[in-house]
């Protein structure tokens, strides 16, 4: 064994100093840049999650808000029908003039129910659009910090 590794000219002296400088450079990269490297992208991670989170509930709040939208306008074409069945009623009793009148309330009813579920869709979508807009720049405001 010994005549191998004079034949090499291996020196325990300087095997063994590399071997401590190996463990002093792993102990160095491991403590200086493989934790913090680590932690940042577990800090990542979650903020991804949060975005994640975020858009979900942006989307659950404009479905929401198109549910309720759909729920006026059913809530509202039912007063017109229940509207336009007494003006029918009407009709049968009294001139046409009453009639056109119920038939005009009717559709201003419809069209400010429309307009009030269409303001009410725009409302959600520019909040949502402005809470992911916010959370982009957010985000690239973190992202430039780590940098």
């Amino acid at each position: 064994m010994e005549q191998i590794i004079t034949t090499f000219g291996i020196k325990w002296e300087l095997l063994l100093f590399q071997a401590l400088n190996f463990a002093v450079v792993l102990f160095i990269l491991h403590r200086f840049l493989y934790r913090p490297i680590l932690r940042i992208v577990a800090e990542r991670e979650a903020h991804i999650k949060r975005g994640i989170e975020d858009a979900q509930h942006a989307a659950r709040e404009l479905k929401g808000a198109e549910d309720e939208r759909r729920h006026i306008i059913m809530n509202a074409t039912r007063e017109a029908e229940v509207l336009a069945e007494t003006a029918r009623r009407v009709s049968s009793e009294a001139h046409a003039e009453v009639v056109k009148a119920a038939a005009e309330e009717s559709a201003a009813i419809i069209s400010r129910a429309e307009q009030r579920a269409e303001e009410e869709k725009r409302r959600t979508i520019m909040e949502s659009k402005e809470e992911i807009a916010r959370m982009a720049v957010l985000a690239a405001e973190r992202v430039l910090q780590k940098r």
